[in-house]
């Protein structure tokens, strides 16, 4: 893509602005994009295509189905005649009839942010970066060969892409100040990590001990918010709970960016995920982070 095209100057203002008009949008879709609402997902889809278009990507939909309903993977790359490649990605289906704010239009829209950023930016990297938009990571589809990440990663295995790293935003948006408002799976953590759920995490198994850290340690330099980490064995609860789990079954490295989802989101899964419960501000900072750690990877 011809990325030098894109308009500064049209952009609007702020990267905080940009977050909340795309999570603005994806939650105001009618019926909401759940699995049953093609409709509504073709319309998502379309969407993110639309302002990826808009960036100077050249973007490609990547169609599969169940038998029943058809879905499609939105995929834009950065370099792409890089042969090494990043998977950045992040899931736009929502769970039940609700609005999905932190589930996940606040990880679809910090993808679109991202997107731009590269666009604008256009940092020379040794590896280019395939910005991929995912349908059905929600249930009935979750842990199945028919989650939109699973298709995407068998795809690049079968393709024979040299995938360096996958990172994955998954619930972003959501943050407290109040005591004891972060919870962990397991008791001990409360002694090690924050009680109050003002950070945001990088997440990977104990064999991405190196990139976690790498990537923790980019996220400083540029965010102005708390950043932990956790390397766990991939039993521990919660570790798994995102669209990387099918990057790490084919193989691959991969890391969730995460506020830690219901272990601080009490509006999980619920008609109170709406765009009014979400901290922009700390969202922003997360995308900030996440870009130089992005384009700072060993």
């Amino acid at each position: 893509p011809v990325l030098s095209q894109y308009d500064k100057e049209k952009s609007p203002a702020t990267e905080q602005q940009n977050l909340e008009k795309h999570v603005k949008f994806l939650c105001e879709i009618q019926p909401p994009q759940m699995f049953e609402n093609t409709a509504s997902l073709n319309a998502c889809a379309d969407y993110i295509a639309e302002t990826l278009d808009g960036y100077g990507y050249k973007t490609e939909r990547q169609p599969y189905s169940d038998g029943t309903y058809s879905f499609q993977n939105v995929i834009a790359k950065y370099q792409p005649n890089k042969k090494e490649r990043v998977v950045l990605g992040a899931h736009y289906d929502v769970c039940g009839p609700y609005a999905g704010a932190d589930d996940n239009a606040s990880g679809v829209a910090g993808l679109l942010e991202l997107a731009r950023l590269l666009a604008i930016n256009q940092p020379k990297l040794d590896y280019g970066i395939d910005i991929v938009a995912f349908s059905t990571e929600e249930p009935p589809y979750f842990r199945g060969d028919l989650m939109g990440s699973a298709v995407h990663a068998l795809s690049m295995v079968d393709s024979n892409v040299t995938v360096k790293l996958m990172v994955v935003l998954e619930m972003i948006g959501y943050y407290s100040e109040e005591k004891k408002s972060q919870r962990y799976p397991l008791g001990v953590l409360n002694a090690i990590y924050p009680t109050k759920a003002n950070f945001i995490a990088v997440v990977g198994r104990t064999k991405e001990f190196s990139e976690v850290r790498n990537f923790k340690a980019h996220m400083r330099e540029a965010a102005d918010i708390q950043i932990k980490s956790i390397n766990t064995p991939v039993t521990f609860e919660g570790i798994d709970f995102s669209d990387h789990r099918n990057y790490w079954s084919r193989g691959m490295k991969a890391l969730m960016i995460t506020n830690t989802s219901f272990f601080r989101n009490g509006h999980y899964h619920s008609a109170e995920d709406v765009p009014q419960t979400l901290d922009f501000k700390k969202m922003n900072e997360v995308v900030k982070g996440t870009y130089q750690a992005l384009i700072n990877l060993k």
